[in-house]
């Protein structure tokens, strides 16, 4: 089946797969959804609508029939974040490329204007697909200058200034990302609290697979692979950073406290989160220094060796580096 979608407007997008896909539609709010219980699939496609060219949308299907779902260029020019949890997804955007997502992979991709983009569902079971996508002509205007420190042409795109070239990354996402994925699926909030939240894991998925294009665009690609023992190893090393970041940690007593090499550590962290040991630490440190500022029953100083810094002025120096204000300020504006 082939649906071909005009517009960009994601009522209009869901008016069209109901029609040619014969499937149950509600709107809620900002939700979308679309169930289907037909010859054509079984599940759900869900989008979130959060406003200013800015909207995630979740197939997650059984499907018993090949779907094609062409996005027709407009005066609109979309750059569009794909993370496949489960199933294969074939995309193309010109005609000299077409690729393949698989399970685990991700792809960051803004085709030429004028061109359409074809996203290929063969028929299979258990198709977990998260599709986010970002209307450049609209989304955070306020933010062209930030947009201009990306990587490559990122930023150009972000600020809709090179929409005749096409720009393409493709990758197996992170842990970290398929953490935040996870937590999203599971969320059972309702109403403005789930907007929000939503939202904020949206940004979230926005913001760490941004943040590793600029990383492989600086360091270049990380060819290290773990193995199965490796991740478990990883993964209980995270935790001991979340449980113990107010203590003194170095890389050295993590690596052995986990029975682990500093080296094997060290590389896999940043291999399956997209960060270094430090800046691991240092954002479990200050996140869990803004929760205590937010509380306001503990002073600067006192918050500040919770969470493990010895020195008060460099706590507020990496504080300021994180948040764009000082801890003090915090404080200060929560007391007037």
């Amino acid at each position: 089946m082939k649906i071909i979608s005009y517009s960009s407007d994601i009522l209009s997008l869901f008016t069209l797969l109901k029609s040619k896909l014969a499937g149950n539609y509600r709107k809620e709010g900002f939700e979308h959804t679309l169930s289907l219980n037909n010859k054509t699939g079984e599940g759900n496609i869900i989008s979130y609508d959060f406003g200013d060219g800015f909207n995630l949308i979740h197939f997650n299907l059984d499907l018993y029939i090949l779907l094609h779902l062409e996005f027709q260029k407009n005066a609109d020019h979309f750059l569009r974040y794909i993370f496949s949890l489960h199933g294969d997804l074939i995309h193309s955007f010109s005609n000299n490329i077409r690729y393949r997502l698989t399970r685990n992979t991700a792809t960051v991709v803004a085709s030429k204007d004028r061109l359409p983009e074809l996203l290929v569902f063969p028929a299979q079971n258990n198709l977990d697909i998260f599709l986010l996508q970002i209307d450049t002509k609209r989304f955070s205007v306020d933010l062209k200058k930030e947009f201009m420190n990306l990587p490559g042409e990122l930023g150009e795109v972000l600020i809709n200034k090179k929409p005749q070239d096409h720009f393409f990354y493709h990758t197996k996402f992170t842990l970290n990302i398929a953490e935040a994925i996870d937590e999203l699926l599971k969320y059972d909030g309702e109403g403005l609290v789930k907007r929000f939240f939503m939202e904020s894991k949206a940004l979230e998925l926005l913001a760490m697979q941004t943040e590793r294009i600029k990383n492989e665009a600086k360091e270049g690609y990380n060819r290290i692979i773990l193995r199965r023992a490796d991740v478990e190893l990883i993964k209980k090393a995270r935790e001991y950073i979340r449980n113990n970041f107010h203590h003194e940690l170095t890389l050295i007593s993590l690596a052995r406290s986990v029975g682990t090499n500093e080296t094997k550590l060290k590389a896999g962290l940043k291999k399956m989160y997209g960060k270094t040991f430090t800046e691991i630490l240092r954002d479990d440190r200050l996140l869990k220094a803004k929760h205590l500022l937010e509380e306001k029953q503990l002073s600067v100083k006192e918050i500040s060796l919770q969470c493990g810094y010895k020195s008060v002025s460099m706590f507020g120096k990496r504080y300021k580096e994180k948040f764009g204000y000082s801890p003090g300020k915090l404080l200060h504006d929560h007391q007037e």
